[in-house]
């Protein structure tokens, strides 16, 4: 089943501008393959450069089999679902564990739990931890070796283990695992993964996505999700590496802002070269790992959140720069009211799409999501 969402996701724009009121494509894809969105849902899908990206989709989603969402199984305690001894010999232990996504014993479970693509994303951030690591994107399947170790990942949220030296190491292992990767967890709800929820900063939310109910050894603290941490808080709980994080926030919300500043049209482009921020979020991964309460925990998943909303708005400006760079017939005074709304984080998701500025609507949406996230937690203000 796995490969359906992700040829179903690859048959997308895969801009990730929110205009179609998913988080991102791959949250778009599983609500259109279960009948929860239409094709025109999505206005990139309306746009001729896409036509036959939106018949190659509805095509996909026509000769999909008819899904069948098995119930969710009972959790098992701790996410344990059974330790024995490997069968050469008695002196390692295998196991099986279950990572919990908040969909209740008995429910039907739409989705999978891991978001492939961005499960991989938090693999490659501990690699360090093993010899060997594997994830593919396609499959959602990871699989990690050290010494004589190895760990199975898949997609429905089992782990496997085998040879590891005792039950207290699998719990460890375990874990650090299961924090380290919480964030690719999918809500049955809405399709979103457990980050792009985490980021969209809503009411009610406990009651609205299941997904924040997610763990098998580990919660999350809602109080922490209803009350975003401030840049102080984290720091704080994070010690230096925080800092550290909060300065790469800090460099790529100016990167934004100035780069949504430009005056006139040959100023475009011409800011420093985009921070990388690949490296700040695998230390918010590793301090994920290492969180020893619900709440730390909870507050280094929403600034991992929050630096791959900034990833995702940077990488929108160098592509919207590339469009205005290629095509100068643009009226300036449209782009610059657009960019100003964006900088603002007020251009709205619902946007009217003329064919002209439809890609450069989408990928300033990229980077308004970033800002208007911001201004809602406080940060940089």
């Amino acid at each position: 089943m796995s490969s359906l969402w992700v040829k179903a996701w690859k048959t997308t724009p895969r801009i990730d501008c929110g205009l179609c009121g998913s988080a991102n494509c791959a949250g778009f894809a599983r609500t259109l393959v279960v009948g929860d969105s239409d094709l025109d849902a999505c206005p990139l899908l309306k746009l001729e450069k896409y036509s036959e990206l939106r018949e190659s989709l509805d095509a996909l989603r026509k000769r999909s089999p008819t899904l069948v969402a098995k119930p969710a199984a009972k959790l098992p305690e701790g996410g344990v679902l059974f330790t024995r001894p490997c069968q050469d010999t008695d002196e390692k232990v295998m196991a099986e564990l279950r990572v919990f996504n908040g969909v209740a014993e008995g429910t039907p479970m739409r989705f999978g739990v891991f978001d492939p693509q961005i499960l991989c994303d938090l693999m490659d951030c501990v690699t360090h931890w093993f010899e060997l690591v594997r994830c593919s994107r396609d499959l959602g399947y990871g699989r990690a070796e050290i010494n004589d170790m190895n760990i199975t990942l898949m997609q429905d949220g089992r782990i496997n283990m085998r040879r590891v030296s005792d039950k207290k190491e699998v719990m460890d292992l375990f874990n650090r695992l299961e924090q380290s990767l919480l964030g690719a967890a999918i809500c049955n709800c809405c399709g979103n993964d457990l980050l792009s929820v985490l980021a969209s900063f809503g009411e009610n939310l406990e009651n609205q996505h299941p997904v924040l109910s997610s763990g098998s050894s580990t919660s999350l603290d809602l109080s922490v999700v209803e009350s975003p941490p401030s840049m102080d808080t984290y720091a704080t709980t994070f010690g230096e590496e925080g800092l550290s994080v909060s300065e790469s926030l800090r460099s790529a919300f100016v990167f934004v802002r100035e780069s949504l500043a430009a005056q006139k049209e040959d100023e475009i482009g011409t800011t420093e070269p985009p921070p990388d921020l690949g490296p700040s979020i695998c230390k918010a991964v590793e301090k994920c790992a290492e969180s020893k309460d619900s709440r730390s925990l909870t507050i280094g998943l929403m600034v991992l959140s929050l630096l791959r909303t900034f990833e995702n708005a940077i990488e929108g400006l160098l592509e919207f720069k590339g469009i205005i760079k290629r095509d100068s017939g643009h009226d300036w005074n449209e782009i610059s009211d657009l960019m100003k709304a964006a900088r603002n984080g007020e251009l709205p998701a619902d946007t009217e799409m003329p064919v002209h500025l439809g890609e450069v609507i989408a990928h300033l949406s990229r980077a308004s999501r970033a800002m208007r996230l911001l201004d809602n937690w406080g940060w940089f203000v």
